[in-house]
């Protein structure tokens, strides 16, 4: 289900008030998407293609990870990104890629979409 809402930062703080830990994809960020190991409830916030996450969004995350690649690609297209992103976290929620619990997707005006899959303690 698409949700759109007025502000993004508003909707995070909102999940993050309800348990929901919030992780950004920022290629530049010090850890990788593998090293987050299992955090339960998790939302992905990952930034539009040509700008990334705004630094508003980007503040209002628990952390920034980014997805480790050959290093031969820059940067990969969002829905790419946010696929691996929901795998890997279905994968260490439930130890299969079997569908997750639950998918939210959030959006401001074309600037980021956050996913949230349902972990353990979800």
């Amino acid at each position: 289900e698409l949700v759109a809402v007025p502000k993004l930062v508003d909707a995070l703080e909102e999940l993050k008030a309800k348990g929901v830990r919030v992780l950004g994809a920022d290629q530049g960020a010090r850890r990788t998407s593998f090293e987050v190991g299992d955090v339960g409830p998790v939302c992905w916030v990952l930034g539009n293609e040509q700008r990334g996450l705004s630094e508003e969004v980007r503040a209002c995350c628990d952390e920034l990870v980014s997805i480790p690649g050959s290093g031969l690609v820059e940067s990969m297209n969002v829905s790419v990104s946010a696929g691996i992103l929901i795998a890997q976290s279905t994968k260490r929620a439930r130890g299969s890629l079997s569908p997750p619990p639950a998918a939210l997707a959030l959006s401001e005006a074309g600037e980021a979409v956050a996913l949230s899959v349902g972990g353990r303690n979800a």
